[in-house]
């Protein structure tokens, strides 16, 4: 597509200088302080912008003037110009794209969404929750996230965990963070209190005086999964509020799983029985 027609078509603004006040705010975005002030996060390259397209609300997308040669960008233009006339269209250098890219070959694209991570009011009887607890690594929360949408879980809740909209985790999630909706909390057992009340039974992937084991134990239809940190597992006053733990059998010789493997072991148990 000629950079002319995008321009006229798509109402598109055309940056080329990397130090405006547009550029500099969208590269702001790879910070966390800079994405909870400005409610805003990004997704970027061709399949991230296609799944936040599809799941989610995009904002803004910012495109690479080089990228109007790429067949696949100008298809997804011509899909969110005809589905979602809502959006704003930023066109821009390769100097100035490359200041708000966070890839090391970037795709030309650039999603914008809006941020909104809040716990909802109520919470459902019937729904399953996974609830992660201070896990620190943006790929394990991306990957928990994405085993998370493949098996079924209608709502993950991060409490103190690494930011679920970093880059880095929005990438590992394969878009998965715009199909599972995401809720964050600091007051994990005001939380556990609340489901607990709402019919939900708690049980937190740990060992206890009476830990059930995976695949032997009855396992219900609203289930709520806590899993714990990467290196200490979960905190003793969110374990103490739960109604019981659960472990995954294996050998003798190995002491844990890596935390995105341990859930999704744990996921896959569940959605099977479902």
């Amino acid at each position: 597509m000629q950079k002319e027609i995008f321009l006229k078509k798509f109402g598109a603004e055309y940056i080329k200088a990397r130090t405006g006040a547009t550029i500099t705010t969208l590269s702001k975005l790879q910070d966390t302080k800079y994405r909870e002030e400005y409610a805003l996060y990004i997704a970027e390259g061709i399949k991230l912008a296609e799944e936040a397209l599809r799941y989610s609300t995009v904002k803004t997308l910012v495109v690479c003037e080089d990228a109007l040669e790429n067949p696949a960008v100008e298809t997804l233009l011509h899909t969110a110009y005809e589905s979602c006339p809502e959006i704003e269209y930023i066109l821009t250098s390769a100097e100035a794209f490359a200041k708000i890219s966070t890839e090391k070959s970037p795709q030309g694209i650039i999603a914008v969404l809006p941020r909104t991570l809040s716990c909802p009011s109520e919470w459902e009887k019937n729904a399953r929750y996974l609830l992660l607890d201070t896990i620190q690594d943006p790929g394990n929360v991306g990957t928990i996230l994405r085993s998370a949408a493949a098996f079924g879980v209608d709502a993950v809740i991060l409490a103190d965990c690494a930011d679920v909209t970093s880059p880095k985790t929005v990438r590992a999630s394969m878009g998965a963070v715009f199909r599972c909706p995401v809720y964050t909390t600091h007051t994990p057992t005001e939380i556990i209190a609340q489901l607990r009340e709402n019919g939900h039974r708690v049980l937190g992937a740990a060992l206890g005086e009476n830990t059930l084991d995976l695949g032997k134990a009855a396992l219900r239809q609203n289930d709520v999964i806590i899993i714990g940190n990467e290196g200490h597992g979960i905190r003793h006053e969110v374990l103490d509020v739960c109604d019981e733990t659960i472990r995954i059998p294996m050998s003798e010789t190995t002491e844990s799983l890596n935390a995105s493997i341990a859930a999704s072991v744990l996921l896959w148990e569940y959605y099977r029985d479902r």
